[in-house]
């Protein structure tokens, strides 16, 4: 069973993540013009209503078959490659950026635009450098088999993995 403190410290990342920071960031909004969108402004919606169900769909995922929890701290009991990790390994992420993605957009932010463009950056290479090697120290062989044939963000839906 998910420990109480691991579901309250993954919501308080998130929390920080996508409510406070986009908010703060906002804040800063005198010190640039918005950017001159217009009706695509509203793709950001788009992005964020895929992206909320993706991230929740791949909990799931991880929280009931995978008896984990998508933090680092409280990682699956076994390998999850059902739904969304069969075509790309890090969807629940990726969920999140789209809903970070989609607030940039919609609120047409340039200080919003540089937090994205960080924490895009500073994911992506905790991804490589600290989540990616301790999955592999944990599921060894599994994970470098997985690592070979699913594409870190872009999904790719000609070949899945079993």
């Amino acid at each position: 069973m998910i420990e109480f403190k691991t579901i309250v410290i993954g919501t308080i990342l998130l929390f920080i993540a996508l409510v406070a920071g986009p908010y703060f960031a906002v804040q800063l909004d005198y010190l640039a013009p918005p950017i001159p969108l217009g009706w695509f402004k509203y793709f950001g919606v788009l992005l964020m209503l895929f992206g909320a169900p993706l991230a929740a769909y791949c909990s799931f995922l991880l929280l009931v078959p995978g008896k984990g929890h998508p933090a680092p701290y409280s990682s699956p009991d076994g390998m999850v490659v059902a739904g969304p990790y069969r075509y790309m390994r890090n969807p629940f992420i990726l969920g999140w950026l789209l809903i970070l993605w989609g607030e940039v957009i919609f609120l047409r932010s340039v200080p919003l635009l540089f937090y994205a463009v960080i924490l895009s950056l500073c994911v992506h290479f905790w991804v490589m450098a600290f989540e990616e090697p301790s999955l592999e120290d944990r599921y060894r062989d599994e994970y470098k088999r997985y690592k070979a044939l699913v594409p870190r963000w872009i999904p790719r839906f000609a070949k899945k993995i079993q």
